[in-house]
């Protein structure tokens, strides 16, 4: 899973900007734009902080053999 293209898709959903969730959640700005350019992977701490305000949770799926996901 590329953690920073979810969290792109989440922002741009939700119609919000990488400064503002920043501020909205008080986590660092730089390190924030690291994880959306996927320089750098974040804890699942951080991303439950991170989601858990806009409304989204991590969510684990089992992939099953076989399956096309279109």
């Amino acid at each position: 899973m590329k953690a920073g293209l979810e969290l792109k898709k989440i922002l741009k959903k939700e119609k919000i900007s990488a400064r503002q969730l920043a501020l909205r959640v008080g986590v660092d700005q730089p390190y924030l734009c690291k994880v959306l350019n996927d320089q750098i992977k974040p804890s699942c701490d951080w991303l439950e902080r991170v989601l858990k305000p806009l409304g989204y949770e991590i969510e684990f799926n089992k992939k099953r053999k076989g399956v096309i996901k279109l």
